[in-house]
């Protein structure tokens, strides 16, 4: 790939730090752009960012970076659609190493990106070095910097470790302008010409499993074990498994996919002592609530009453969850909070108790109707039914952990039929 370099860095680099006219140019100039053709790479760019291919994408393989542009954000917008997270976590992982490629074997656009960064007179030989007139008020921050005759000194372990923070923004940003910019016929006909992508994802979903697909934080061997169990258990209380019916529980199981056929033959094919390690192990992972003890020939599961929301005032039910208590407790709920939260409410809530709990419930200090009405019928489809299923992704910073806390908010509530019938849908949608 040959590429011109100019005094300002290509947006790929620092999309987080350009304006709209920026951002769009590398679009334009790939006019026209044949996404049928392209499908192909960008496949192949998926494909390495979540398996191990004998043959990686490098960056020879794009033309320009406008082409890595267009190629790695329409890649991870596929995935993202699909909510596909751990898929889009892991392109954006390749997207960092091959900017990484670029700029090593490209000396002079890394310091292109260097000056841009602290000013022209910016130089890079072994350390980044700055003119002390020049250095900006963040640059003492940054780890085991030195001030040597009149030059601030950057080891390049610290300027790399920035530009690596500075690369996965870049990349956040290139995603939110593509869904913004990008008008609806052109989205349907990219996840037309991306079917064989789609395909490919849940090939590898159906055969190593999902959590090769999506993030999970549960051993999914364990999570198998478990939810073996309490399939058919739909009252909630107590109940003690002997490693017997453990044995026949699985032995009746009908595997769905290649995955759980594999960790049924496993199971099955393991000493009773053997079994009941892996459910020890589970327990000891403190990393599924359901599970409460394991004795020497029994397993004891906890199915817990789940919590209705009927009513607004319900809603302070949740606030025994220290994630949800520190939403309360926010009077700004950022965007992605807000959309990750109601998402799940509006299962629960109209549109017009959404907005109660938005002013009287949560005293949102940003609140705003003609906005939060706007933000809110987003998250509807056409038939007025919740689009989205959010999880927990959105509450990262929050959580506490299961050490803290042994339920999840989202696990804890029981949601209408309807939103069970559309999961069930979309994931057989998603063939699984």
């Amino acid at each position: 790939m040959s590429e011109k370099v100019n005094r300002t860095p290509h947006p790929i680099f620092n999309a987080h730090a350009c304006d709209e006219q920026v951002l769009i140019r590398p679009l334009l100039n790939a006019r026209p752009f044949d996404v049928y053709r392209a499908s192909n790479l960008i496949e192949r760019f998926v494909s390495s960012a979540i398996t191990e291919s004998s043959n990686p994408i490098t960056v020879t393989d794009f033309d320009d970076l406008d082409s890595m542009y267009i190629i790695t954000m329409i890649g991870r917008w596929a995935a993202a659609t699909k909510q596909y997270s751990l898929v889009e976590k892991r392109c954006a992982n390749m997207f960092v190493l091959l900017l990484f490629e670029y700029i090593n074997t490209n000396p002079a656009v890394k310091i292109g990106i260097v000056r841009s960064m602290f000013g022209e007179s910016a130089h890079m030989s072994g350390d980044v070095t700055i003119p002390i007139a020049d250095a900006h008020a963040g640059i003492p921050d940054i780890p085991d910097t030195t001030i040597k005759s009149k030059r601030v000194h950057i080891p390049i372990q610290s300027f790399d470790k920035l530009m690596l923070e500075s690369f996965y923004q870049s990349y956040e940003f290139m995603l939110k302008f593509f869904k913004k910019t990008i008008d609806e016929p052109t989205k349907v006909q990219f996840i037309s010409a991306l079917s064989g992508l789609t395909k490919q994802i849940k090939h590898i979903a159906d055969s190593k499993g999902p959590w090769h697909v999506y993030e999970t934080h549960v051993n999914p061997l364990h999570k198998f074990a478990v939810d073996l169990l309490l399939d058919d258990v739909l009252q909630s209380g107590t109940f003690s498994f002997s490693i017997e019916h453990v044995r026949l529980k699985l032995q009746a199981y009908i595997p769905r996919a290649k995955w759980d056929k594999r960790f049924q033959t496993h199971l099955l094919d393991l000493h009773p002592d053997s079994l009941l390690a892996v459910y020890r192990a589970a327990l000891t992972s403190g990393k599924i609530p359901e599970l409460r003890a394991v004795n020497n020939d029994s397993i004891l599961l906890e199915r817990t009453v789940k919590l209705h929301l009927n009513t607004i005032g319900d809603l302070q039910q949740l606030r025994t969850f220290p994630c949800i208590e520190k939403v309360f407790s926010i009077k700004k709920l950022s965007h992605p909070i807000r959309v990750v939260m109601f998402s799940m409410l509006l299962w629960f809530y109209s549109i017009e108790g959404c907005h109660e709990i938005l002013k009287n419930t949560l005293h949102v200090d940003n609140y705003d109707h003609d906005t939060s009405d706007k933000q809110l019928r987003s998250l509807l489809d056409k038939d007025g039914m919740p689009r989205y299923f959010h999880g927990t992704k959105g509450f990262g910073k929050f959580c506490v952990g299961y050490d803290n806390c042994d339920r999840c908010w989202l696990n804890s509530l029981k949601f209408p039929e309807e939103y069970y019938e559309r999961k069930r849908s979309v994931r057989r949608k998603n063939g699984y």
